[in-house]
């Protein structure tokens, strides 16, 4: 099983072979995801006379799908047998509500004892004295916003924005941050991010 953790203690499973299985859009009920009951009251939709919904671990499934992988909204309808526009619709849901239900688990320490701790967990676990996180940056692709000119595009010569982000010795998200243009490297985007100011 493929795990993604948050501090805190909330976990997201999803079973690797649901990754793999193509052309499927029956998720296995034991591999779907576990701990989607803090999430599910929120994405669930409602049954009507004239469909009945997708299901909120089918609708998690598509957005860790997207999120992991950055395949196309027409990847996606044909891995999971969902339209295009009902995933375009799915996603930012389902995102927002992420970040709702699961946003306060993510936060970088506030206390000179919680950055020690931090640091102790690096040493402790990986041999690695006086680190107080590890941080990486990925560039996600996009579409040139209009007028944008060059800002967007980025040495590996397509447009995309930086998602920047930090993790503590157990691979726990103390910060991310999505959003600075493509141009920018992960140095100028660690500047402008919050977690610089505290350095």
């Amino acid at each position: 099983m493929a795990s993604s953790s948050l501090s805190g203690g909330v976990r997201v499973e999803v079973e690797s072979e649901l990754l793999e299985k193509k052309g499927s859009a029956n998720v296995p009920e034991d591999s779907a995801t576990t701990d989607i009951g803090i999430v599910s009251p929120r994405i669930i939709r409602q049954t009507t006379n004239m469909r009945e919904p997708i299901e909120p671990r089918v609708r998690l499934a598509i957005t860790l799908k997207y999120l992991a992988t950055g395949d196309s909204y027409t990847s996606l309808q044909f891995f999971f047998k969902v339209s295009v526009t009902t995933i375009a619709r799915i996603v930012p849901e389902v995102c927002a509500c992420l970040i709702e239900v699961l946003g306060h688990h993510v936060k970088i320490p506030s206390t000179r004892e919680d950055w020690l701790r931090v640091s102790n967990q690096f040493e402790l676990k990986w041999n690695f004295p006086h680190a107080i996180g590890a941080i990486d940056g990925k560039h996600v692709r996009i579409q040139a916003p209009k007028n944008s000119g060059s800002e967007y595009f980025n040495y590996k010569h397509f447009y995309s924005v930086v998602l920047m982000a930090i993790v503590d010795a157990d691979y726990n998200f103390l910060y991310a941050d999505v959003g600075c243009p493509g141009r920018m490297s992960d140095g100028g985007a660690f500047q402008r991010n919050a977690s610089y100011r505290i350095s």
